[in-house]
């Protein structure tokens, strides 16, 4: 199983895409943990590019 990671970019940063071979099989409940840690740092980012995007906007 191939395992590919996206990073999502906001305004012209870099795109980057990986792929990983797991050197093990992983279980179905491992992946998911990945899975919801990897949510929580999107979400975590998109929230920290929001608020200075507003920063910036209200600095106006």
């Amino acid at each position: 199983m191939t395992l590919i990671i996206k990073q999502l970019t906001i305004k012209g940063e870099v795109l980057n895409e990986e792929a990983l071979e797991p050197t093990s099989p992983i279980s179905e409940s491992r992946l998911e943990q990945t899975m919801e840690e990897m949510k929580k740092e999107i979400k975590e980012e998109c929230l920290e590019k929001m608020n200075e995007a507003l920063e910036n906007y209200l600095m106006r």
